[in-house]
């Protein structure tokens, strides 16, 4: 990783993809497609998918992640948990059924409905309950620091809350991703910080739905290698995940000297030219059949009519 063409360049951390770059207030230079205005970085050409901004800090990955799109063969693909890498369903078969109905209800509804919203979110939390439970026996002793990016983590967050995780101001980081697609191909996160806390921190815990390509998860590790330098054990949270996703942040950081743990319910082995989660045939489906949907419009929250049913909704 890189600090924005600075002349003293950010200490690496033995990463095979030298082209990460980030670039925010510190970056004496900045590529053709930003520019500052008001103390904020704008993106300046069109962009295919995404924001162009403003954002506090962006996270340029150029083109390494493309490969990450193309399926993974059924001869490769992980049925195992590894070291620092697990999927929870290998041993909780309830997961996986928890998951596949996540996939029904996203093919056979759509979540303005709010009662199919409520039995999809209903799902989620058990299936969070078994990674909660999880996160809970890695950090036995810790004050970790969180990480739920906002908006796209805000459910993750009141499910932890819901079960019994303190998560405040103190030790979460508010902060806002944006991944985003230039014309070019080339891929950007954009970031904003809205709460950074002030702590010694050991270890850290990223909650998120979950990972397609792992630049969201990336730049969030980066961040958090940056900010507290005493963080030996990084712990990333999320349902679905690609399977490439996760080897490749795994590999990212193999030789950074931080424990990295990486849990997930359910592996995916497809995704289309947008990163979209895919289902595969053979699971069963048909092709192009999205494996959770928009989890952010499936995450809204619920009117509190549900509160009594959705405990989870009063951590809002």
């Amino acid at each position: 990783m890189t600090q924005g063409d600075k002349s003293d360049k950010i200490a690496k951390t033995n990463m095979p993809r030298e082209n990460i770059t980030v670039y925010n207030e510190a970056s004496l230079k900045l590529p053709h497609y930003l520019k500052r205005e008001l103390g904020k970085l704008l993106i300046t050409v069109p962009v295919k998918e995404g924001k162009a901004g403003p954002f506090d800090e962006v996270f340029d990955f150029a083109l390494s992640r493309d490969s990450l799109r193309s399926v993974v063969p059924v001869s490769d693909r992980i049925t195992e948990n590894k070291p620092g890498l697990e999927y929870l369903s290998f041993s909780k078969p309830e997961i996986k059924d928890n998951m596949q109905s996540l996939t029904m209800i996203n093919k056979t509804s759509k979540p303005n409905d709010e009662k199919s919203r409520f039995a999809y979110q209903s799902f989620l939390s058990d299936v969070f309950g078994h990674i909660s439970l999880r996160v809970k026996e890695l950090v036995e002793g810790e004050t970790p620091v969180f990480l739920p990016p906002l908006r796209g983590a805000d459910l993750i967050r009141a499910y932890f809350r819901n079960n019994g995780f303190k998560i405040d101001r103190s030790n979460t980081v508010d902060y806002e991703l944006k991944r985003t697609k230039l014309e070019d191909g080339t891929f950007l996160v954009g970031a904003n910080y809205v709460n950074i806390p002030e702590g010694d921190f050991t270890s850290a815990v990223i909650l998120d739905d979950c990972i397609a390509s792992d630049v969201s998860a990336s730049a969030s590790v980066h961040k958090i290698m940056e900010k507290y330098p005493k963080i030996k054990k990084i712990i990333v949270a999320v349902s679905a995940a690609s399977q490439r996703g996760l080897e490749s942040l795994q590999q990212e950081f193999a030789d950074s000297g931080i424990e990295l743990y990486l849990i997930a319910a359910t592996p995916v082995f497809e995704m289309n030219e947008d990163f979209y989660l895919l289902r595969t045939a053979e699971e069963g489906f048909d092709q192009g059949t999205q494996y959770v949907g928009d989890m952010g419009a499936w995450a809204e929250k619920l009117s509190d009519d549900f509160n009594k049913i959705a405990p989870w909704n009063m951590q809002r």
